[in-house]
């Protein structure tokens, strides 16, 4: 219970998610949801069960009880390291996304002047280069303001 897992979290709810990375975040939150509502709630009932089972000299049904709970915090233990591995996966991902978009910038930039620089070589095909490289920018923009890359600076 002490593991920060909402915390975690809410570093990728800062990101505008779509699609699939929504639905897998989606999936994160039902998953701890569930681990918070049910299972903790389940844990306690059962340590209350072990410790009235000791009580009464009953060691083998609290032992059972106890294996019973390690197994459960076990597999809650492996949830949520799942749940941080593909948070850090997501993270890192957004923020190679928005590293190579910086390295890309500036090199439209260069692919432009090269054209204009060379328009009266490339004929015609100047004007298809132009679209092209103004297509590249939009794609880029929209990118950036989808995923709210600017608001990460």
């Amino acid at each position: 219970m002490n593991r920060q897992v909402a915390d975690e979290m809410s570093k990728v709810r800062n990101l505008n998610l779509s699609g699939e990375t929504e639905s897998l975040f989606e999936s994160w939150r039902d998953e701890w949801d569930d681990i918070n509502d049910e299972v903790f709630s389940n844990v306690e009932e059962d340590l209350l069960d072990a410790e009235e089972s000791a009580e009464r000299y009953r060691f083998g049904k609290a032992f059972r009880i106890l294996n019973h709970v390690e197994r459960e915090l076990n597999q809650v233990e492996k949830t949520i390291d799942d749940i941080f591995k593909e948070v850090d996966r997501l993270l890192h991902s957004e923020k190679d996304s928005r590293e190579e978009i910086e390295k890309i910038k500036p090199r439209i930039s260069e692919v432009r002047k090269v054209v204009l620089q060379n328009g009266y070589q490339l004929g015609k095909s100047e004007v298809v280069f132009d679209v092209e490289l103004d297509e590249i920018e939009q794609e880029l923009n929209e990118y950036e303001n989808v995923n709210g890359i600017r608001k990460l600076y």
